[in-house]
């Protein structure tokens, strides 16, 4: 089984399961003579780290940086099947949403990174506060971002993530 078909339908697992289940895939992931993980992946997370590891580094970003920060996130490349041109118009399609707003990005980006109390506190904020909300920055977006930036409190986490776990026997919610 292959597909949608596959995480939906895979049963909830147990954890001795589950780690059965990921060290057989580990191993085939090890054997396999080539993978599909991108070869610029490590400059990706390296590039996003750059734009938006510090709330200075969010504050001293250009737009390009931003920009170039956003892009290198599997959740928000994604979405380049929504906008006519694909993934070379995402850009512009997401600064216009957005009015051109530089210095709203950058708050956005610091509150949720580097805002004052628990992660799981603001993370509904950056997605349905009107007041602070981007647009073309949705769920999958804020988690993998703040999982990137933060490993240690917050996995990353996308769309083909989640669906992975599911497939795995995780309970996910939201895949």
């Amino acid at each position: 089984m292959i597909g949608d078909e596959a995480w939906q339908t895979a049963p909830l697992r147990s954890a001795e399961d589950r780690r059965k289940k990921i060290m057989h895939y580990a191993q085939e992931w090890v054997d396999a003579a080539n993978n599909s993980v991108p070869e610029d992946y490590a400059a990706w997370l390296e590039t996003v780290k750059r734009a938006f590891g510090t709330r200075e580094a969010i504050e001293a970003a250009s737009k390009e940086e931003l920009t170039d920060g956003l892009m290198s996130l599997h959740a928000f490349t994604e979405q380049l099947r929504f906008v006519k041109g694909g993934l070379k118009n995402l850009p512009a399609e997401f600064w216009k949403a957005n009015s051109d707003d530089v210095d709203r990005v950058k708050s956005t980006r610091t509150y949720l990174l580097h805002g004052p109390g628990d992660f799981i506190q603001r993370f509904p904020d950056v997605i349905y506060d009107r007041s602070i909300k981007l647009k073309r920055f949705a769920y999958f977006c804020a988690l993998e971002l703040y999982g990137t930036i933060k490993p240690d409190e917050c996995p990353p986490m996308n769309g083909r993530m989640a669906k992975a776990l599911r497939f795995l026997g995780f309970d996910v919610k939201g895949a």
